[in-house]
């Protein structure tokens, strides 16, 4: 899905840039982004994103469920995404589901190039 998702917004949004720039530019158009506001952090040639209220995983909290181990499938998601955009990227979770994070993220990722 997520090269698909890329695919199709590089296409309607003609973005034509490679690297972070570019990434960072497609994502913006994420659906996944804008319903949960990912947050980023340009530092030392590196992108971060953050999520720091992610909806489904509250509304499991909530309904006593807990939390879906979902970095696997991010990060599937997140590296086709970054292949479609440019394949000298390359990203890295830092923490998601069902590592350890802190109350206030439930989860951060790493993009790079090179």
């Amino acid at each position: 899905m997520g090269s698909r998702s890329a695919r199709e917004i590089k296409k309607r949004f003609k973005i034509q840039e490679k690297g972070l720039k570019g990434f960072l530019k497609a994502i913006k158009y994420f659906p996944w982004c804008i319903i949960l506001g990912y947050e980023f952090e340009e530092r030392d040639g590196k992108l971060l994103l953050g999520v720091r209220n992610c909806l489904p995983q509250i509304a499991r909290i909530k309904s006593g469920r807990g939390e879906f181990p979902c970095k696997k499938m991010h990060f599937m998601e997140f590296s086709a995404f970054c292949r479609e955009i440019d394949d000298k990227i390359s990203v890295k979770c830092v923490f998601a589901p069902p590592d350890n994070h802190p109350s206030d993220c439930f989860c951060l990722w790493e993009f790079t190039e090179g």
